[in-house]
């Protein structure tokens, strides 16, 4: 076992046997994509579970899965579509990049997804959190999965601190994973910090929170997706008195979404992009 710098490897193993304990008397078994290790279907609850609670995910994941069984139904379908059923997670381009990444697969990969996570984070929208967490859910690499529970453990136990960068963050993680479970652990490693030492139970800080959503740009993109999905398109006068009202940039927020291929403008009207 690779050792982490002034730790010894008797105060690694109990940690280990604690984490463990909690996760056996108390852990998330029962959860829908902790069921699989189909890698789709890890790679889609990973981008759900993205600023998205736990118990929220579960009821998305079994419709989704349900739905769209196989990348090839996702790539096949409309963006209409997909971001109606995405509705009440957020963050529409997260689902638009899941379906570039799908098409990825299969034009790619040739219908296999990658099983390294460096070959996994050429996939659109795929970074090194949810490479990792395929790497360890999917196909059980020894690999740290650094989440925000995550971090706040490792500092929480001594193994780093509120200052370490993200790239130590995961180095440490990966040396405290025990031979041959990294997907037991990390679920495990999850749970604790979800469960047990909460955000309210320690003194770690966040790395940053979403802030409030009413009069955000997140606020206006979501009516303008919504305003889209329900009259299968939107005014752009509608939008501007909305930005107005909370003071935003109605030329930086259609910009954006633009680019990133959510919606165009045709007319006086925004409409979705497929």
């Amino acid at each position: 076992m690779q050792q982490v710098p002034d730790v010894s490897a008797s105060t690694i193993k109990e940690f280990q046997d604690k984490i463990f304990r909690f996760y056996d008397e108390l852990g998330r078994h029962n959860l829908s994509f902790r069921q699989t290790k189909n890698p789709y279907h890890i790679h889609i609850s990973e981008i759900m579970l993205s600023q998205t609670q736990v118990s929220r995910v579960e009821k998305y994941f079994n419709t989704w899965i349900e739905t769209f069984p196989t990348p090839q139904d996702v790539i096949k379908t409309s963006n209409e579509e997909l971001l109606q059923l995405w509705q009440g997670l957020g963050y529409n381009s997260r689902v638009l990049n899941f379906k570039e990444a799908c098409r990825q697969i299969i034009e790619e990969f040739k219908g296999e997804y990658p099983t390294s996570k460096e070959e996994l984070m050429k996939l659109k929208g795929v970074g090194s959190y949810v490479a990792s967490a395929i790497c360890a859910f999917s196909y059980n690499q020894d690999i740290g999965v650094v989440d925000t529970n995550i971090r706040r453990i490792l500092i929480y136990e001594g193994f780093a601190n509120e200052h370490t960068p993200i790239k130590k963050l995961e180095e440490i993680a990966q040396q405290l994973v025990p031979k041959g479970r990294g997907r037991e652990w990390n679920n495990a490693l999850m749970d604790y910090g979800a469960l047990k030492l909460t955000a309210q139970k320690s003194s770690v800080k966040s790395l940053g929170s979403q802030g409030k959503f009413i009069g955000s740009p997140r606020y206006i993109r979501s009516f303008i997706v919504k305003e889209c999905l329900h009259n299968s398109q939107c005014s752009i006068q509608k939008v501007k008195e909305e930005c107005l009202k909370y003071q935003l940039s109605y030329d930086d927020i259609i910009e954006k979404m633009i680019v990133q291929k959510i919606i165009y403008t045709q007319g006086d009207s925004i409409k979705i992009k497929n």
